[in-house]
């Protein structure tokens, strides 16, 4: 698959499996044109049925900068599963069943700019889930319970716009 930020992102997707996560993940990766796991920028789970975050992903994408989980039936994310994931810049989780946010989730993530939850079952969300993120551009909460709208601090939708005052629209 790929995705668009100002240059192509080279990706591998991963569809309709059951990855148990008591197993680390286990990949035979087919790279086009010449390429090696290390163009791997993105990684796209979809449709599948998992309990937890993959691991060992990086392991086979050591450049790894966007992972993606959509309608694959996630319900919990804790720090611990996003240990491996150091380097993320977009971590994008739509379309499950994540109903909690815990306080410490990216506290080692600090190169994420784009955090997208839209579309999961989200009740709570700690108030200072976002601390420390300087890279931050965009959150998208939509299509949760107690959080309806698209919040953003990216200066192209909202100008002037600041984390702190981020923070103010949620809480």
């Amino acid at each position: 698959f790929l995705l668009q930020h100002n240059e192509e992102i080279y990706g591998c997707e991963i569809k309709r499996q059951v990855i148990f996560e008591h197993k680390e993940l286990k990949l035979r990766a087919k790279v086009l044109n010449g390429r090696t796991n290390n163009d791997v920028h993105s990684v796209k789970i979809e449709s599948c049925m998992i309990t937890k975050v993959p691991k060992g992903l990086s392991t086979y994408f050591i450049n790894l900068k966007v992972l993606h989980i959509n309608e694959s039936k996630l319900k919990k994310i804790t720090k611990n599963d996003l240990t491996e994931y150091k380097n993320l810049e977009k971590f994008i989780c739509t379309d499950n069943e994540v109903d909690y946010l815990p306080f410490d989730l990216f506290e080692d993530l600090k190169n994420l700019e784009f955090i997208d939850f839209s579309g999961n079952k989200l009740k709570i969300i700690d108030p200072n889930i976002f601390d420390g993120l300087d890279k931050i551009n965009h959150i998208n909460l939509r299509r949760n319970p107690n959080y309806t709208k698209c919040f953003s601090i990216y200066p192209a939708y909202v100008p002037n716009a600041t984390l702190d005052g981020l923070k103010t629209q949620l809480y």
